[in-house]
């Protein structure tokens, strides 16, 4: 993988980690079952669309989660 990939399964997992969230509590409130937010923790892409829902619901901006 090169310097310039980023990786946002790892992201998803760093950010939620950072906030102490546990991932069925942001399954709960993306209203998604919990295997979802084991798949995209093992994605190296996602949809805009997922996101920016789970942007908002970490309170976080697009930039803020993608960079760190």
């Amino acid at each position: 993988m090169s310097e310039d990939t980023i990786h946002l399964g790892a992201r998803l997992k760093e950010a939620t980690a950072q906030r102490g969230i546990l991932s069925t509590e942001l399954a709960r409130a993306l209203g998604v079952k919990s295997q979802q937010i084991y798949r995209w923790h093992n994605q190296s892409d996602m949809l805009l669309s997922s996101l920016t829902e789970i942007c908002s619901v970490l309170d976080m901006n697009l930039d803020e989660f993608v960079y760190g």
